[in-house]
């Protein structure tokens, strides 16, 4: 989450794929890829629980075209054999998210056991000699609360191909060998082609998806307002409180800064060239200046509602006292305004 900055007194700054490409499949015609490593991105733990999260990826169909250019009819299915539940896990904690595979383009879902034809997918491209046909991955909102950590699952898929490796012209193949098909594909044809007879054994990919998922809050800061008084004395305390829920299991530290009109280590408000120093305080009734370093931060054990209730889904509650330092001039009448950044770190 981006830092946000609200009128005096709080702000917030929280914290909040990349595919790994294989190396060129070995040979000049097309195969399946075994232990290829797809990233599904990293996301803050609170987008998990709320939203879809995508990306197209290839799906461990890889084809080397030797260069050629190509245009043309190729016939392809795939099979999904295994999706691990459909479970993104964490190892380390048992926690899941649910995801989907889908045909790229028109959003058909894999079903364990069921062929999807991806005959229409067309190979275009000038000089390309390396292409992957693309597949979907989609996760599903948890609706619940999960902690930081890596997620994965084992894919394996089932892909069945009859394929030019070169040019294609009038279905006949102009590359030297012909068309290239998986194991046990018998076609309608040699050279011109218009189908499959019989579509095979076919050859096994096998995928390991990966999502990152990382700690992450949400805050309520409302603004702190001192009122109105014709002199500093005549200011009374101010109470505020800070509302933090985070990710699952995570412990944190909260801090608050010196504002943006700071003589040293003292806060100040500002109208123009005039000043209003305040102070920040632990609590409602105690003389333990809030700060954003060291001993002056505030532990998620330390708060006055639900200290150290870490499930995901409870709000802890810090209580503060806001004082107008008496000891100080009244500055002409004028509104006074500062912001504070709260931070949030695990």
């Amino acid at each position: 989450m981006k830092p946000r900055m609200i009128r005096i007194l709080l702000a917030v700054a929280l914290l909040g794929g990349v595919l790994q490409t294989p190396s060129a499949w070995a040979g000049s015609r097309c195969g399946p890829i075994t232990g290829q490593l797809v990233s599904l991105g990293q996301y803050g733990s609170l987008d998990i629980e709320t939203r879809h999260t995508n990306v197209d990826a290839p799906g461990g169909l890889y084809c080397n075209r030797d260069g050629f250019a190509i245009y043309g009819q190729d016939w392809i299915r795939v099979r999904l054999e295994d999706d691990a539940g459909g479970r993104l896990v964490n190892q380390a904690t048992g926690d899941s998210v649910r995801y989907s595979i889908y045909t790229f383009g028109d959003w058909q879902p894999l079903v364990i056991g069921r062929d999807l034809d991806l005959t229409q997918f067309k190979w275009i491209g000038g000089t390309a000699d390396a292409l992957d046909v693309p597949l979907f991955f989609q996760t599903e909102p948890t609706l619940d609360s999960i902690p930081a950590g890596t997620y994965t699952a084992a894919v394996r898929l089932r892909w069945f191909w009859q394929i030019c490796p070169g040019t294609q012209v009038a279905k006949s193949c102009l590359a030297w060998g012909g068309w290239d098909r998986s194991k046990g594909l018998r076609g309608l044809c040699l050279t011109g082609c218009s189908g499959v007879l019989n579509w095979g054994e076919g050859e096994v990919a096998t995928l390991t998806l990966r999502l990152i998922v990382t700690n992450q809050c949400e805050m309520v800061t409302p603004d702190l307002n001192f009122g109105s008084a014709a002199l500093v004395s005549g200011f009374s305390p101010t109470i505020g409180s800070v509302q933090v829920r985070c990710s699952k299991n995570a412990s944190y530290t909260v801090g608050m800064s010196l504002g943006s009109n700071p003589d040293g280590t003292q806060r100040r408000m500002r109208n123009g060239n005039q000043y209003l120093a305040y102070e920040l305080y632990k609590s409602t009734s105690g003389n333990d200046r809030w700060g954003d370093q060291g001993s002056e931060r505030r532990t998620s054990d330390e708060a006055e509602v639900n200290p150290g209730v870490l499930d995901g889904r409870t709000e802890q509650i810090f209580n503060y006292r806001g004082v107008i330092l008496p000891d100080q001039p009244t500055p002409p009448a004028a509104v006074y305004t500062d912001n504070v950044q709260v931070d949030v770190k695990f």
